[in-house]
């Protein structure tokens, strides 16, 4: 399938998601659904380095270093995640015991 809107075309296998786009207002966008793989590793690069960072390898982690802090994760992709995680939850990003309490019941993983 084939939509025509502002942003060009845009194409779905699925039709589900052009229904839903209308159903809340826009087009069907590529960027409204991402997986982790090898095409994802030089966008976290360069998504970091936009951000300020100057990132390294050392063995098997990657280090991306700013006046924000230092993080380290196996790829870009968890290094930016874990900038984000800081971003989103401040300089107090842990989960209280309450928190990790309910966010495995929630999701079943509590045994």
């Amino acid at each position: 399938m084939t939509v025509r809107g502002m942003r060009g075309r845009i194409r779905s296998r699925d039709p589900r998601h052009v229904r839903m786009s209308v159903l809340v207002g826009r087009m069907p966008n590529m960027s409204d659904e991402i997986s982790q793989a090898a095409n994802t590793l030089v966008p976290a690069i360069l998504a970091l380095e936009a951000l300020g960072f100057t990132l390294t390898v050392q063995g098997d982690l990657v280090e991306a270093r700013s006046d924000a802090g230092r993080y380290v994760a196996p790829d870009p992709v968890g290094v930016l995640g874990l900038v984000k995680l800081v971003e989103t939850r401040g300089s107090s990003w842990r989960a209280t015991d309450s928190e990790i309490d309910a966010t495995l019941e929630r999701f079943g993983l509590n045994g």
